[in-house]
C-alpha cells in the first residue's frame, strides 16, 4: 500500500488534500485513481488508512478511514554527526530516517573539513528525510537542524538523557557495557566525529558534559558507518521498536 506524507493542516474532519508536485506524482507517476486506497501520515507520528475520492493533476482528495499503528523506536535517538565529504551525508540521512532516528544535527568539529552549509543543502536533507519516512512507513519525519558547533551542541543536550561519543582512542567502553551500567533513558544522544576524528580536547569537553566515550571495535570506520552502527546498537540495547 502506498504511504504518503500529508501535512497535519491538510487532514481535517476525516478528509485529506494533497497538492502540488506530490499530487502530480500520485496522478501521473503512480496513476492513483478515484477509489484507490493509500496510507497517509502527518509527520507527527500519526498514520491513517485512506481512500481517494478525487484526482486532478494538481490536487488529490480523499477520505480518512481509520488510524494505523506506527512502528516507532521505544526511545528517541538524537544523532549529532560531522558531515563527510561528497554525498555520503545524504546516504546517512536516508538510512537514519529508515531506522527511526528522531533527529540529526550536522556537527562542526575542530577537524571538520566541511564547515559551511547552505540553507538549500539543509532543505535537501529534509526532503530526503521525508522521502525516507514514506519509504519506511514512519508516522513521523526525522528532524534535521541547522549545523551546530560541537561545543554549542554539548550545551544543548536534553536533560535526563544518556549520551555517548564513539572514539578511536577509547579501548574499553563497548556500547553494551556502558549502557548496562547506567539507568536506561528515554533519549540517547550519539556524537560522531569528522573523518580526522575528534580532538582529545573535544573528548575532554564532552566528558565534562556527561558524555561517555565508547569504542566500536578496532576498525576505524567512516563517519556514516560509525553513525549507523552506533544507532543500531543503541536501538537494539533499548529494546528495538514499539
Amino acid at each position: 500500500m502506498p504511504h504518503f506524507f500529508v501535512p497535519p493542516e491538510k487532514i481535517n474532519q476525516n478528509k485529506f488534500v494533497i497538492e502540488g508536485s506530490q499530487a502530480r506524482h500520485l496522478a501521473i507517476v503512480r496513476r492513483i485513481k478515484k477509489g484507490s486506497g493509500l496510507d497517509i501520515f502527518d509527520g507527527t507520528g500519526k498514520s491513517f488508512s485512506a481512500v481517494v475520492t478525487s484526482v486532478s493533476k494538481d490536487r488529490v482528495e480523499g477520505d480518512v478511514i481509520k488510524p494505523l499503528p506506527a512502528a516507532e523506536p521505544k526511545i528517541k535517538v538524537h544523532l549529532y554527526s560531522a558531515v563527510p565529504k561528497g554525498d555520503r551525508f545524504d546516504w546517512l540521512v536516508e538510512k537514519a530516517s529508515e531506522l527511526g532516528i528522531s533527529s540529526i544535527v550536522p556537527l562542526i568539529c575542530g577537524r571538520s573539513q566541511l564547515r559551511d552549509f547552505s540553507e538549500a543543502k539543509v532543505e535537501r536533507w529534509r526532503r530526503l528525510s521525508a522521502s525516507a519516512s514514506e519509504q519506511s512507513r514512519r508516522g513521523d519525519i526525522m528532524k534535521i537542524s541547522g549545523p551546530s558547533d560541537f561545543a554549542v551542541a554539548l550545551k544543548q543536550i536534553p536533560e535526563n538523557s544518556a549520551s555517548i561519543i564513539p572514539w578511536e582512542g577509547e579501548d574499553k567502553g563497548a556500547i553494551e557495557t556502558v549502557f548496562s551500567k547506567i539507568i536506561k533513558s528515554d533519549e540517547v544522544n550519539i556524537f560522531i566525529g569528522p573523518e580526522g576524528g575528534f580532538d582529545p580536547a573535544e573528548i575532554e569537553l564532552a566528558v565534562e558534559h556527561g558524555v561517555i566515550p565508547v569504542t566500536l571495535g578496532e576498525s576505524v570506520l567512516r563517519v556514516e558507518t560509525a553513525a549507523i552502527v552506533s544507532a543500531v546498537l543503541v536501538l537494539n540495547f533499548f529494546g528495538g521498536y514499539k
